[in-house]
């Protein structure tokens, strides 16, 4: 019998409403195609201000955040390499 450890959850209950409440916000911005109204510098903003308000509720403290497929590099490492 293995035992599992259960997974710490990657975002807070405060963080997971926010994202939700931005993302509704924004949800036909975020899940139309790229036109002349809508481009890539748009989508991006957007993903930019939901992370910074997740961010701002900051109650679960992350090592990484995952954007648009790229990976920042945890804080501590970034400091260490410099």
């Amino acid at each position: 019998m293995s035992v599992e450890k259960k997974r710490k959850p990657s975002f807070s209950v405060n963080e997971i409403s926010v994202i939700r409440e931005r993302v509704r916000k924004n949800l036909e911005t975020i899940q139309s195609k790229l036109t002349n109204s809508v481009n890539n510098w748009k989508k991006c903003n957007i993903s930019e201000e939901i992370t910074n308000d997740v961010k701002a509720v900051g109650m679960a403290q992350q090592e990484e955040v995952k954007e648009s497929g790229k990976i920042s590099i945890p804080l501590q490492k970034k400091n260490f390499l410099h």
